[in-house]
Protein backbone atom coordinates (compact mmCIF):
# COMPACT_ATOMS: atom_id res chain seq x y z
CA UNK A 1 0.00 0.00 0.00
CA UNK A 2 1.08 3.08 -1.34
CA UNK A 3 1.92 6.24 1.52
CA UNK A 4 -0.59 8.94 1.05
CA UNK A 5 1.28 11.89 -0.36
CA UNK A 6 1.30 14.95 2.41
CA UNK A 7 -0.19 18.11 0.54
CA UNK A 8 0.78 21.05 2.21
CA UNK A 9 -2.08 23.63 3.64
CA UNK A 10 -2.35 26.82 1.15
CA UNK A 11 -3.24 29.83 2.48
CA UNK A 12 -6.82 30.74 1.13
CA UNK A 13 -6.61 34.62 0.36
CA UNK A 14 -10.55 36.17 0.10
CA UNK A 15 -11.60 36.92 -3.41
CA UNK A 16 -10.61 40.32 -4.98
CA UNK A 17 -12.97 43.19 -4.83
CA UNK A 18 -9.92 45.28 -6.61
CA UNK A 19 -9.64 43.11 -9.68
CA UNK A 20 -6.32 41.54 -8.78
CA UNK A 21 -6.14 38.26 -9.80
CA UNK A 22 -5.38 35.54 -7.02
CA UNK A 23 -1.83 35.18 -7.90
CA UNK A 24 -1.48 38.93 -7.18
CA UNK A 25 -3.39 38.42 -3.71
CA UNK A 26 -0.58 35.45 -2.87
CA UNK A 27 2.32 37.69 -4.00
CA UNK A 28 0.93 40.62 -1.82
CA UNK A 29 0.72 38.37 1.30
CA UNK A 30 3.68 36.79 0.82
CA UNK A 31 5.34 40.72 0.84
CA UNK A 32 3.78 41.38 4.00
CA UNK A 33 4.87 38.24 5.74
CA UNK A 34 8.53 38.87 3.47
CA UNK A 35 8.58 42.57 5.18
CA UNK A 36 7.62 41.47 8.42
CA UNK A 37 10.42 39.11 8.72
CA UNK A 38 13.01 41.20 7.05
CA UNK A 39 11.91 43.86 10.09
CA UNK A 40 12.90 41.03 12.69
CA UNK A 41 16.70 40.95 11.60
CA UNK A 42 15.64 37.22 9.69
CA UNK A 43 18.15 36.46 6.66
CA UNK A 44 16.82 35.57 2.89
CA UNK A 45 17.50 31.56 4.24
CA UNK A 46 15.73 32.19 7.31
CA UNK A 47 12.62 33.98 5.54
CA UNK A 48 12.18 31.27 3.23
CA UNK A 49 12.04 28.54 6.12
CA UNK A 50 9.83 30.53 8.36
CA UNK A 51 7.47 31.63 5.25
CA UNK A 52 7.30 27.73 4.79
CA UNK A 53 6.65 27.07 8.66
CA UNK A 54 3.52 29.39 8.86
CA UNK A 55 0.27 27.93 9.43
CA UNK A 56 -0.86 27.27 6.65
CA UNK A 57 2.50 27.94 4.87
CA UNK A 58 3.17 30.17 2.66
CA UNK A 59 4.49 28.41 -0.21
CA UNK A 60 5.32 28.48 -4.39
CA UNK A 61 1.68 26.64 -5.04
CA UNK A 62 2.70 25.40 -8.53
CA UNK A 63 5.54 23.49 -6.85
CA UNK A 64 4.71 22.73 -3.08
CA UNK A 65 7.70 23.55 -1.85
CA UNK A 66 9.38 26.87 -0.10
CA UNK A 67 9.56 30.11 -2.24
CA UNK A 68 13.36 30.38 -3.89
CA UNK A 69 15.46 32.63 -2.47
CA UNK A 70 15.56 34.77 -5.46
CA UNK A 71 11.42 35.06 -5.16
CA UNK A 72 11.80 36.66 -1.40
CA UNK A 73 15.75 38.82 -3.01
CA UNK A 74 12.69 40.38 -5.13
CA UNK A 75 10.19 40.83 -2.72
CA UNK A 76 12.46 42.44 -0.47
CA UNK A 77 13.77 44.63 -3.69
CA UNK A 78 10.03 45.61 -3.92
CA UNK A 79 9.30 46.22 -0.61
CA UNK A 80 12.43 48.45 -0.31
CA UNK A 81 11.09 50.49 -3.49
CA UNK A 82 7.78 50.89 -1.70
CA UNK A 83 9.42 52.22 2.04
CA UNK A 84 11.84 54.94 0.21
CA UNK A 85 8.70 55.84 -1.65
CA UNK A 86 6.46 56.07 1.66
CA UNK A 87 9.50 58.07 3.59
CA UNK A 88 9.23 60.26 1.19
CA UNK A 89 5.49 61.34 1.93
CA UNK A 90 4.42 64.27 3.16
CA UNK A 91 4.99 64.48 7.21
CA UNK A 92 1.65 66.06 7.49
CA UNK A 93 0.21 62.86 6.41
CA UNK A 94 2.42 60.50 8.19
CA UNK A 95 0.81 62.84 11.72
CA UNK A 96 -2.91 62.25 10.16
CA UNK A 97 -2.18 58.50 9.69
CA UNK A 98 -0.80 58.30 12.71
CA UNK A 99 -3.62 60.09 14.91
CA UNK A 100 -6.31 57.98 13.10
CA UNK A 101 -3.91 54.85 14.02
CA UNK A 102 -3.84 56.03 18.02
CA UNK A 103 -7.77 56.61 17.66
CA UNK A 104 -8.77 53.53 15.90
CA UNK A 105 -6.31 51.75 19.08
CA UNK A 106 -8.12 53.51 21.91
CA UNK A 107 -11.72 52.58 20.34
CA UNK A 108 -10.48 49.26 20.29
CA UNK A 109 -9.37 49.35 23.55
CA UNK A 110 -12.62 50.48 24.84
CA UNK A 111 -14.41 47.56 23.06
CA UNK A 112 -12.07 45.18 24.80
CA UNK A 113 -12.55 47.05 28.58
CA UNK A 114 -8.51 46.84 28.38
CA UNK A 115 -8.10 50.23 30.45
CA UNK A 116 -4.11 49.79 31.19
CA UNK A 117 -3.37 49.92 27.16
CA UNK A 118 -6.21 52.65 26.68
CA UNK A 119 -4.29 54.35 29.22
CA UNK A 120 -0.95 53.84 27.18
CA UNK A 121 -2.50 55.54 23.39
CA UNK A 122 -4.06 57.93 25.85
CA UNK A 123 -1.00 58.85 26.87
CA UNK A 124 0.64 58.72 22.75
CA UNK A 125 -2.29 60.46 21.97
CA UNK A 126 -1.26 63.29 24.20
CA UNK A 127 2.39 63.68 23.28
CA UNK A 128 1.36 63.04 19.34
CA UNK A 129 -1.02 66.82 20.00
CA UNK A 130 0.68 68.44 22.31
CA UNK A 131 -2.64 69.04 24.63
CA UNK A 132 -0.80 67.48 27.93
CA UNK A 133 -1.28 70.01 30.92
CA UNK A 134 1.18 72.68 31.53
CA UNK A 135 3.05 72.32 34.59
CA UNK A 136 2.29 73.80 37.51
CA UNK A 137 4.72 77.10 37.80
CA UNK A 138 4.73 77.43 41.79
CA UNK A 139 6.46 73.48 43.18
CA UNK A 140 5.31 71.95 46.23
CA UNK A 141 7.95 73.68 48.92
CA UNK A 142 6.28 76.85 48.02
CA UNK A 143 3.08 76.06 48.41
CA UNK A 144 3.63 73.64 51.57
CA UNK A 145 5.04 77.23 53.17
CA UNK A 146 2.31 79.13 52.38
CA UNK A 147 -0.43 76.81 54.08
CA UNK A 148 1.50 76.03 57.27
CA UNK A 149 2.18 79.83 57.87
CA UNK A 150 -2.16 80.11 57.38
CA UNK A 151 -2.82 77.41 59.36
CA UNK A 152 -0.76 79.01 62.28
CA UNK A 153 -2.97 82.09 61.75
CA UNK A 154 0.24 84.42 59.82
CA UNK A 155 -0.04 85.96 56.40
CA UNK A 156 2.13 84.18 54.08
CA UNK A 157 2.47 87.81 52.23
CA UNK A 158 3.45 89.61 55.11
CA UNK A 159 6.02 86.68 56.39
CA UNK A 160 7.58 86.64 52.73
CA UNK A 161 8.12 90.43 52.19
CA UNK A 162 10.08 89.72 56.47
CA UNK A 163 12.10 87.70 54.58
CA UNK A 164 13.28 89.79 51.68
CA UNK A 165 13.65 92.52 54.04
CA UNK A 166 15.92 90.10 56.56
CA UNK A 167 17.88 89.07 53.01
CA UNK A 168 18.55 92.81 51.73
CA UNK A 169 19.85 93.37 55.04
CA UNK A 170 22.69 90.79 55.25
CA UNK A 171 23.71 91.92 51.55
CA UNK A 172 24.06 95.21 51.72
CA UNK A 173 27.14 96.71 53.67
CA UNK A 174 27.35 97.60 57.04
CA UNK A 175 29.15 100.83 58.82
CA UNK A 176 31.46 98.84 60.04
CA UNK A 177 33.29 97.60 57.29
CA UNK A 178 32.39 93.87 57.18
Amino acid sequence: MKAAKHKPKVRRIRPSVTGLTAADDILMARREWVARFRLRGMTIREIAHALADLDPPIINVESGEAWSHQAINEDLMAMRSEWRANAERDTAEWFTEQLAENAEARRECWDRRDMPTLARFTDQHIKLTGTAAPAKTEDMPTTAWRDLVRKRGGDPDAVKAAVREQVSKRASPTDDGE
